[in-house]
């Protein structure tokens, strides 16, 4: 059985500038990053 955890991350803004995906294998208590998003806003806080 395993499961699938997302962290976020926010700048001063409240703009969305990571994402962390893991995936938990809840039968042997083992966890491993399966994707490491990070987004970047110019001065204008454009994507």
């Amino acid at each position: 059985m395993s499961q699938t955890l997302e962290k976020y991350t926010y700048d001063d803004f409240g703009n969305q500038t990571g994402k962390e995906t893991y995936e938990v294998n809840m039968d042997a208590m083992k966890n491993a990053k399966t994707k490491d998003m990070c987004n970047i806003y110019d001065t204008a806080n454009r994507l």
